[in-house]
């Protein structure tokens, strides 16, 4: 499947969005920082330089961290630990609006079948529109004798660039899945229409064969970036705002979920002044952290002093709630967004990771441990000058709080994950197949983790 440079400028830019409207939070957040905490919290002194681990042969890099920053270990089998939350928030007495309707979300937004339909075909209609006219593309000459043979060839394997693959078309299926998350629909009832826009796609807007991989890519990967975009939009959004701030709330919000945005614009809901969500997890939760991290890559084979290339970079890691309060057991009440950005690498997104729970469950609850089973969606891309990774995958987790002072705890982390539709290329590893090495068999990990809280 091929998507339209445009858009994955588009896709870039919303990414960058997201780092900038994090930036600011996570600033203030890094501030609230106790004073008797600040340079002990998990062992990091004031102004250390952290060394990370290698990530594959040849890529090294060093962080500058800020005087009381906490340390989020990366690793691309890993999933996100739970942190102790830089800033927590307690929603005041009486704040928020009343249930909403039966039929509404914690919006107040009721579902509207046909608007979310609509926005889901428009999202296609948009980059068939730029394939046709400004680029003259081929494979935007659609017609009804093309769609019947696309339906009647079935389902290929596109081995479209990795970038196009593993991230534009995930970012895509955001613009779907969002049409009906922003209509008043929840996660899972938002879900299909992820995959039926993937579906009207790869039929009937283009000319390439359909795409099994393509499907699912953008289907699930589309469900993860989609949630998660609209999770964060939603903490940009204050629907008590009025004047100037509410304005730039609004655009800021778009910028994030730009389908979100039209859709509250279409409605009116942009500038009319009513009552935010009730329930911290459905706006700002009680869990919430940043992490900022700015330093130089350098890659080479020998010693640092040999070292090809040195770039310098920018992340951050936002942690929304917390794996061990999820009551509500909805998706997404607790996700971890990592992404980072490079300078002068062949990609400016060089890294993007989603995790959200899709379940939870407590096993066990004493008054100082703690035993919960989490399901949890992985999404991961990695693009730089070293290697090419990417995928989608889903990890059974269990996870251990032990209490054994009010300052001193344990949380340990088991899993199982089984990974589908991975890519990964690597400068350093040699294989006659080395793009889609694992895309077409499904692989299974195991592996544990342990983490001194506090």
């Amino acid at each position: 499947m091929s998507v339209s440079s445009g858009f994955r400028r588009i896709s870039a830019l919303s990414a960058l969005a997201v780092l900038g409207v994090l930036a600011v939070p996570a600033a203030s957040a890094v501030a609230q920082v106790p004073a008797d905490r600040a340079g002990s919290e998990r062992d990091v002194a004031s102004d250390t330089l952290a060394v990370s681990d290698v990530l594959f042969q040849g890529i090294r890099e060093w962080s500058l961290l800020a005087p009381g920053m906490q340390v989020m270990p990366r690793d691309l089998l890993d999933t996100a630990r739970p942190l102790t939350p830089l800033a927590v928030r307690t929603p005041a007495d009486g704040e928020g609006a009343p249930s909403p309707a039966p039929d509404a979300d914690a919006w107040g937004v009721e579902k509207n079948f046909g608007l979310a339909a609509a926005e889901v075909l428009l999202s296609n209609l948009a980059p068939w529109i730029f394939n046709e006219y400004p680029r003259g593309s081929y494979i935007s000459q659609m017609s009804p004798r093309t769609w019947w043979s696309n339906l009647e060839a079935g389902f290929g394997w596109d081995d479209n660039h990795f970038s196009t693959n593993m991230f534009a078309h995930p970012f895509q299926g955001a613009l779907y899945y969002n049409a009906a998350r922003s209509n008043g629909y929840s996660y899972w009832a938002s879900v299909p229409f992820a995959f039926a826009g993937s579906l009207h796609w790869e039929c009937c807007g283009e000319t390439h064969l359909m795409s099994i991989n393509d499907w699912f890519n953008t289907a699930l990967g589309g469900a993860a970036l989609g949630e998660m975009f609209y999770r964060v939009s939603s903490m940009v959004l204050d629907n008590t705002a009025t004047g100037s701030g509410r304005g730039w709330r609004e655009v800021g919000a778009a910028a994030l979920d730009p389908v979100r945005g039209a859709t509250r614009l279409f409605k009116g809901r942009s500038g009319k002044v009513y009552d935010n969500p009730t329930h911290p997890n459905d706006r700002i939760p009680d869990h919430l952290s940043n992490t900022l991290v700015a330093g130089v890559r350098s890659v080479g084979e020998g010693r640092l002093s040999e070292s090809s290339e040195t770039h310098a970079f920018f992340e951050v890691d936002l942690t929304y709630g917390s794996m061990f309060a999820l009551e509500r057991n909805k998706p997404f009440d607790f996700f971890t967004l990592g992404a980072q950005i490079n300078f002068r690498d062949k990609k400016a997104l060089g890294r993007l990771q989603v995790r959200g729970n899709l379940y939870s469950r407590d096993l066990k609850v004493t008054d100082d441990r703690r035993h919960v089973f989490l399901a949890v969606h992985n999404f991961d891309y990695f693009n730089n000058n070293v290697y090419e990774f990417g995928g989608q995958s889903v990890s059974a987790l269990l996870l251990s709080n032990w209490d054994f002072t009010d300052r001193v705890s344990l949380v340990t982390q088991f899993g199982v994950g089984a990974d589908w539709f991975l890519f990964l290329r690597n400068s350093y590893f040699t294989h006659p197949d080395a793009y889609d090495i694992s895309q077409r068999s499904p692989q299974l990990r195991v592996y544990a983790t342990w983490d001194g809280a506090r």
